[in-house]
């Protein structure tokens, strides 16, 4: 079982092209989950990944990085129903994110018993049932 879901964001930005906008100990956190098996990512980060590719605002082909998310052991965890109406009820509960996909992630971590770890400054801030990991560097 994963215990460290990758929010999309810490994903496009821990990519070695990028300027260590992941923080170093995040880094490190990720990397030893991901060598011991317990790394995962939302089915929805490619879906994310695809769409920002296809608009022109980044260069990750989402095939490419399930290919690489499969060969480096990080686990994909495909979406549901349970996800997706717990996702639904997140606004209830004081969640302030707007962004569905966001949305799905964190009930995925929460549904999946994986701690978040985000970059994302609303995940971060909210105070809901799922302990939530600041990648920022």
């Amino acid at each position: 079982m994963p215990a460290l879901l990758l929010d999309t964001n810490v994903v496009l930005r821990s990519d070695q092209h990028r300027k260590h906008e992941v923080s170093r100990a995040a880094t490190e956190l990720i990397d030893a989950a991901a060598a011991n098996g317990e790394a995962a990512l939302s089915s929805i980060t490619f879906l994310e990944v695809a769409t920002l590719a296809e608009r022109g605002r980044i260069s990750v082909d989402a095939e490419e990085l399930y290919r690489y998310v499969i060969q480096n052991g990080i686990r994909v965890i495909p979406l549901d129903a349970r996800m997706a109406m717990r996702a639904g009820r997140l606004p209830g509960e004081g969640y302030p994110g707007r962004d569905p996909a966001d949305r799905m992630i964190v009930a995925t971590a929460i549904l999946a018993g994986c701690d978040l770890i985000t970059m994302d400054r609303e995940m971060i801030a909210w105070n809901g049932p799922l302990r939530v990991i600041d990648a920022r560097a």
